[in-house]
């Protein structure tokens, strides 16, 4: 898999994380159930008029499951081009809400100062999935690792990679 970035001089790729396919499902059933019953709720809608279902609610329904489908094409491709990526000198933050929108953030890991997660929801705490938060120094949005399986593991390794970095610098200020 080719990385959103061009990794550093010494940089190793510790992990590479995208949501936590349950997240996903969870994120498709739920468009699915709203996409038909907002399709039959117009089949309805047209069939009040006695004579039938009439084709202007057709027509609503035609495009409620097209807005349906395009909505869960949006998520799929969410899911496979949205990466986070854990090095042994930073994190990277790469999204893409389509092909023409790429955003890149990276902080290194030095700069990280408090490290959160949060698992919300029943199907959150079953299948072990939820947010990882990490706050920098900067003005800029916390990195927000959204849906990772394991935040658990996840927050341990950003830890365990930030202490090294934190050492590696405080030795090299001393030399």
């Amino acid at each position: 898999m080719s990385l959103p970035v061009e990794l550093q001089q010494d940089e190793v790729v510790v992990a590479l994380l995208r949501r936590h396919p349950v997240y996903v499902i969870i994120k498709t059933i739920f468009v699915g159930v709203v996409t038909l019953a907002v399709a039959a709720f117009f089949l309805w809608l047209g069939s009040l008029s006695g004579t039938g279902v009439n084709p202007f609610s057709l027509v609503l329904v035609v495009i409620t499951l097209a807005l349906g489908l395009g909505y869960l094409a949006v998520i799929l491709y969410r899911y496979w081009n949205d990466v986070w990526l854990i090095t042994n000198q930073r994190l990277v933050d790469s999204t893409k809400m389509h092909p023409f929108d790429h955003r890149v953030s990276s902080t290194d890991l030095v700069n990280i100062q408090d490290l959160s997660i949060s698992k919300q929801g029943v199907l959150a705490t079953l299948f072990n999935f939820g947010d990882v938060l990490c706050h920098t120094a900067s003005n800029t949005k916390a990195f927000s690792f959204v849906g990772v399986p394991d935040p658990n593991r996840v927050l341990d390794i950003i830890d365990e990679y930030r202490d090294a970095a934190r050492l590696r610098v405080s030795q090299s200020a001393s030399l």
